[in-house]
């Protein structure tokens, strides 16, 4: 299907490659970076706060290579990304 998909776009045919990315940490340093001192690397503490996770849904064009519909997620929400790439293609 990918091999034909610039004739497909000819046809009036888009070819969607569609990828999800879960479980994407969101979080922070907890304290601040140690300043470097002459012969010494940085330091950073390894320690963190989380803040949840999220996700990521992005749809491309297989010929153009456009993002279609990308989405940053907290929750599943699947449909609305369904609508928005078929939305796309009419």
């Amino acid at each position: 299907m990918y091999h034909d998909a610039k004739e497909a776009a000819e046809r009036g045919v888009h070819v969607l490659s569609t990828d999800e990315k879960t479980g994407i940490q969101a979080k922070e340093h907890a304290h601040a970076s140690l300043l470097m001192k002459p012969g010494k690397v940085i330091g950073i503490d390894p320690e963190y706060i989380r803040h949840g996770t999220s996700g990521l849904i992005v749809s491309r064009d297989v010929v153009t290579g456009k993002v279609v519909a990308p989405l940053t997620i907290a929750h599943s929400v699947w449909n609305l990304f369904m609508k928005k790439s078929l939305q796309y293609s009419l």
